[in-house]
């Protein structure tokens, strides 16, 4: 299990701060409309001050691109330069791009993910807000060397544009999920053992992009990246861009201080994280750093009946069966209710009002 949940709903609404902040972020992006997936779950954490950046990094240049760029010379400037997918994948972009272009398909498309739907997660917000004219030139540069026929930019903010459509997505999650997203954005549906590049889609993170931009124009190797910092029992955040190798107690000690009475926590998000220890080190798929309380599932907690696990799953996999099947020591019936549509992305447990980490049960039983 890579991570779980650092939050829960029953902590949230507990919170005087955080719900204050989920019905703010609710009221800022209601206009946008859209009921799925249906597991909404809103900002458990905001910006505490406009000015709250923190560049931690050394950025390491090597060369820019040379002027005579081609695509074949493009791609190995983002192998050599180390450039992934920084949402949590951390697949070798060059390998996604060149997918993409080798697709045998009339329409190629590039959908630039901006969702940012992680409810821990602001910094591809900042993003948006404060490197767009770079993200731009790096969406253009891609479609320069590639000749897409749509170029969409999935976001929830307000973006004009004569050179990409932009899509507003509703304030659910986890709508940032490729094959979510994609369904949003296209109305295409993917297998599970479908890949979009192979369509000739390539959907790449905002802050990919922004990398890309970097190593090209100006020769700086993906050895940084920008996380999300905050305290998960205020909700206070604020936006650090750190070196892959940095101590995550180290970070947090230069951004928040020393919290002796909270947990410390990192990973790819706050749906997906787990307790630090003094050896954790940033990595390009560490996207949240931050402190919260103290949180234990109670595996051994009987199943309320409520459905709020399977009603919320974006998947659809009927979780609450799972949990029954497992509590009646009935593994037979699992088969058929397809835990490997699982994709990890703790709606189940943060709903689940027994108390379980519903979504390492699912995990276990995919084999």
């Amino acid at each position: 299990m890579k991570g779980y949940p650092l939050i829960t709903k029953s902590q949230a609404r507990r919170n005087a701060s955080i719900k204050h902040i989920q019905k703010a972020y609710q009221k800022q992006y209601r206009h946008i409309k859209g009921g799925f997936p249906k597991a909404r779950i809103s900002k458990v954490v905001a910006l505490r001050s406009q000015n709250s950046f923190y560049d931690l990094s050394n950025k390491q240049i090597i060369k820019k691109a040379p002027e005579d760029l081609n695509i074949h010379l493009l791609l190995e400037e983002l192998r050599e330069k180390g450039i992934c997918g920084l949402s949590g994948s951390g697949f070798q972009t060059d390998k996604k791009v060149k997918a993409v272009v080798d697709a045998k398909v009339k329409e190629k498309v590039l959908i630039i993910n901006a969702v940012a739907c992680d409810p821990g997660l602001i910094h591809d917000d900042w993003l948006i807000k404060h490197e767009l004219g770079k993200i731009e030139k790096g969406i253009a540069l891609l479609n320069k060397y590639i000749g897409f026929n749509r170029i969409i930019l999935a976001t929830k903010e307000k973006i004009d544009s004569k050179d990409y459509e932009v899509c507003l997505v509703p304030n659910r999650y986890p709508m940032g999920a490729e094959k979510i997203l994609i369904n949003h954005v296209l109305g295409k549906n993917f297998a599970a053992n479908e890949i979009p590049t192979m369509k000739g889609i390539l959907m790449l993170n905002v802050q990919t992009i922004y990398a890309i931009y970097e190593a090209i124009y100006e020769g700086v190797v993906a050895n940084t990246r920008l996380i999300t910092v905050a305290d998960l029992s205020t909700g206070e955040a604020l936006v650090a861009r750190v070196n892959v190798g940095d101590k995550v107690i180290d970070i947090l000690g230069q951004t928040l201080g020393k919290r002796p009475r909270l947990t410390p926590y990192f990973g790819e998000g706050i749906m997906m994280g787990r307790e630090t220890t003094q050896e954790d080190e940033i990595t390009l798929t560490t996207n949240f750093i931050g402190y919260g309380e103290a949180i234990s599932y109670d595996q051994e907690a009987r199943c309320r009946r409520c459905g709020a696990c399977s009603r919320k799953c974006p998947m659809q996999i009927r979780v609450d069966k799972i949990i029954a099947a497992i509590e009646k020591n009935n593994l037979s019936v699992i088969k058929e209710l397809h835990p490997e549509n699982c994709i990890q992305c703790g709606a189940c447990t943060y709903h689940c009002k027994a108390g379980k980490n519903t979504m390492a049960l699912v995990e276990e039983l995919k084999g």
